[in-house]
């Protein structure tokens, strides 16, 4: 649990980070100097700490997980809040702990207890609560379409790194894979679908350095340990902190940006905090038959 409520901290800086440069780089080159930034601190972890790195060890997954997630999914949520807002795409990516329980039971196997349904209602509540703290700006068809279609990606990529977690372990190495991956994607967005033929010449020291930030802090670090905490979180349980992302991004961009913090976004944050540590409450009261556990 610790591990993920870093992860999910260190993830909502990326937000604050990303609004810092978006206007002066191109998406592939954003997701480049990230993800290559992130995996190069992690290979270097790999080889410092002496890990065995073997592709054929560790298998494929790990390749597809940073296609789909960074990858993938970073390219849908920046193009989508393009033509969408920020508050209805954290709406749709709060729907994703209602989601999450149910696609572990089906795929994993994964019993879906009392307290993760209680608690993801509670936490959806709070991601209403912050939408309705920032209302006034409307969605479009086709950013909230990409919206949905990452949180789709999300939710995938989210299983297979639980199996991964579960199987493999060594979670430096597989976020290393991950990220190596996740670069190549960004490479594909800036020379293939962008049509650029530079990688960062127009960037100065600043936006460098604003870079180097989200490549080790908001993403080497979170993904880390969003592996790490995969290996005894259960993805309806996990699934909970992402209704976090959204409400901790608006007290960072206060203190970064001098954006406004209101009552109702310190609330949010409250009641999502509840859900998140509400189901082993719950679940210590409940009895089990109300639990859908597999046989």
């Amino acid at each position: 649990m610790l591990a993920m409520s870093g992860a999910v901290l260190l993830w909502s800086s990326s937000v604050v980070g990303t609004k810092l440069i978006v206007n002066d780089l191109a998406i592939g080159e954003i997701m480049i100097g990230r993800f290559a930034c992130g995996a190069l601190i992690l290979w270097v972890a790999v080889l410092v700490t002496r890990q065995r790195f073997r592709l054929a060890d560790i298998g494929w997954r790990p390749l597809l997980m940073g296609c789909i997630e960074p990858g993938l999914v970073t390219a849908l949520m920046i193009v989508g809040l393009l033509y969408t807002s920020a508050v209805s795409a954290a709406l749709i990516f709060g729907l994703m702990p209602l989601v999450q329980p149910f696609t572990g039971r089906i795929v994993l196997k994964e019993p879906i207890r009392a307290g993760v349904l209680v608690g993801a209602v509670i936490a959806v509540a709070g991601t209403a609560l912050y939408v309705a703290g920032r209302g006034g700006e409307e969605g479009s068809l086709i950013g909230d379409a990409l919206i949905l279609l990452g949180v789709v990606l999300a939710c995938t990529n989210q299983l297979l790194a639980r199996r991964v977690a579960q199987t493999k372990g060594r979670a430096v190495v597989v976020s290393a894979f991950q990220l190596s991956a996740a670069s190549l994607v960004g490479v594909l967005v800036l020379f293939v679908i962008e049509g650029r033929t530079t990688v960062l010449a127009a960037a100065d020291d600043e936006t460098l350095l604003a870079l180097a930030y989200l490549g080790v802090f908001a993403t080497a670090g979170p993904f880390f340990l969003y592996n790490v905490a995969l290996r005894s979180l259960p993805v309806g349980r996990a699934s909970l902190f992402t209704c976090l992302l959204a409400p901790l991004a608006a007290p960072l961009s206060a203190a970064v940006l001098g954006t406004t913090v209101t009552v109702l976004d310190l609330a949010a944050i409250a009641v999502v905090t509840v859900g998140i540590i509400a189901p082993p409450v719950i679940d210590r009261w409940v009895p089990a038959r109300f639990s859908f556990v597999p046989r």
